[in-house]
């Protein structure tokens, strides 16, 4: 008796979801949510202005922005904001993106197998 193989396997669980080019291509221009991919961007960005400092300066830095010696208000007034604004929230909202598009791509898939049945 054969077996079938991973990729029948992967294919029956996963089946191709609607592309502009067929398999292995980006969605259609029609099927993306703009305002999913908009808030996605500006979630990415938000992670880089809290990486800056993570992976710019001292680690110690994350916590106390006067470790390299810049104690002028403004480097106070910097660390604050960015500390307030972003410290873990767009990895919040990244997350979120995530998992509402892993919703979206299950719910695709579902309305596939449900025609093909």
């Amino acid at each position: 008796m054969l077996e079938p193989s991973p990729s029948a396997i992967v294919s029956d669980v996963f089946p191709p979801v609607p592309t502009a080019g067929g398999r292995g291509h980006p969605v259609a221009a029609g099927a993306r949510q703009l305002p999913i991919d908009a808030l996605r961007g500006v979630a990415v960005l938000g992670i880089l202005l809290m990486n800056i400092v993570g992976l710019g300066l001292p680690f110690a830095a994350y916590a106390d922005p006067s470790i390299l010696g810049n104690q002028s208000p403004l480097d106070y007034w910097v660390w604050a904001v960015n500390a307030v604004m972003s410290d873990g929230k767009f990895r919040a909202i990244l997350s979120m993106l995530f998992g509402a598009s892993v919703v979206m791509m299950a719910a695709r898939a579902a309305r596939r197998r449900d025609r093909r049945c």
